[in-house]
């Protein structure tokens, strides 16, 4: 009892070895686990030869209590550090898997990336092309294009000439035309008076025939008539233009 009523009061000497004193300790009721040190330890130093032994002996064992409770403290602690190591790590890991997944996944990207933009470099280089091509047929089209339409007004100016020579050739053989007309027309006019000479001489032979069948009736011979009458009758038969048949 005396030695538990000694461990248990509030205030006891403890025995640093290493230093060789003694030190007073506060144990606290409310947690007997801890132990408050007071300040200036070594300034409170009592007597050595103060303490009793069965002091002594409770001192030694809760100093070798106190010894128990870091070590197993400390394994605890190296415990949690290894499965917070093991945990950082196993993440460390995962972080790793997940960067080389990704690396991976843009390398394909990368690759994609690089048929696509090689496909595309090529479909520029053979849209280039075309586009030259397309661009020589162009301009060659459009020479064909000029040098036809030179060939075009060329060809419109010769035949504006000609169709001008042509209507002035139409002119002239229109007027000769009617040059033509107009003398037919006085052809047969001519023709129509000719053919009224004619008859009209018809008319006066028959008249004279009828006049000497009438005379010869009568018995009138021919020293009736003057001979002045008679030879102007002659003359103008004579100077008469008959038309050819």
């Amino acid at each position: 009892m005396g030695l538990n009523s000694k461990c248990s009061s509030r205030t006891c000497q403890h025995f640093d070895w290493r230093s060789g004193h003694k030190f007073q300790c506060h144990v606290e009721k409310a947690n007997s686990n801890q132990v408050v040190n007071p300040e200036n330890s070594y300034e409170l130093e009592d007597n050595v030869h103060s303490s009793s032994p069965l002091c002594l002996e409770c001192y030694s064992g809760s100093r070798s209590s106190r010894a128990l409770i870091p070590t197993s403290l400390s394994q605890e602690a190296t415990k949690n550090n290894q499965k917070e190591v093991e945990e950082q790590l196993r993440s460390l890991k995962e972080e790793l898997t997940k960067i080389k997944d990704e690396n991976k996944w843009l390398r394909s990207e990368r690759d994609e990336w690089e048929v696509r933009t090689r496909n595309s470099i090529d479909r520029l280089y053979s849209f280039r092309k075309e586009n030259e091509h397309q661009l020589f047929i162009l301009k060659h089209e459009n020479e064909l294009m000029s040098n036809a339409e030179k060939q075009a007004t060329q060809m419109v100016n010769s035949l504006s000439q000609c169709l001008q020579i042509a209507v002035e050739s139409g002119v002239e053989e229109r007027q000769k035309q009617e040059e033509y007309i107009h003398m037919l027309q006085s052809n047969k006019d001519t023709r129509q008076k000719l053919v009224n000479a004619s008859s009209e001489i018809a008319a006066v032979e028959s008249n004279a025939a009828g006049a000497e069948c009438s005379s010869r009736r009568h018995f009138v011979t021919l020293d009736e008539f003057c001979p002045s009458q008679i030879n102007d009758s002659a003359h103008d038969l004579s100077n008469f233009d008959f038309p050819s048949a």
